[in-house]
Formats: C-alpha cells, structure tokens, sequence
C-alpha cells in the first residue's frame, strides 16, 4: 500500500491507493518540553587512565546500573564529600 504525504504547517493530508483521505496532526520537532532539567552538566572534565581502568569503571558502573559517566561522577561526589 502506499501513501502520498502532503505537509502542511500544521498537519499532513494522507491520501492512500484508494483515494481516501484522512488528517494526521504532525509531530514538532526537536526535544519535548520538559525533559530538560533546569540545571545541565555543560563542562567536561577529561582524564587520561588505562585501558584496565576504564573496563574496570564500566564493568562497575553497569553492576550498579548506571553509565560510566555517573557512575565516576557519584564516586567522585562520594569523595569530595567524606574529605
């Protein structure tokens, strides 16, 4: 089966092989609303460790269900904060 899509601003016009014709409202682009937290992580800190180190970071990040980002990143708070 197969479809004509016109575009509109608003929503696109589908006309199938039969000539019915039905409305469809057209998704926005870009990220919904809301999913962004007020505050962002916008600065990179890089570091330069082994190989071993770093599968030994993701193997222990995955253990606790995190990905290796936050999971150095809760370590590193942990230790900031116990000084």
């Amino acid at each position: 089966m197969s479809f004509f899509y016109m575009l509109t601003a608003q929503a696109a016009i589908c006309t199938n092989e039969e000539g019915g014709r039905t409305m469809k409202t057209a998704r926005k682009r870009g990220r919904p609303k809301g999913s962004v937290a007020e505050k962002t992580r916008d600065i990179p800190i890089q570091i330069k460790v082994f190989e071993e180190e770093r599968d030994a970071y993701k193997a222990a990040a995955k253990r606790d269900g995190l990905v290796m980002s936050a999971w150095i990143r809760q370590q590193l708070n942990r230790a900031a904060r116990s000084e």
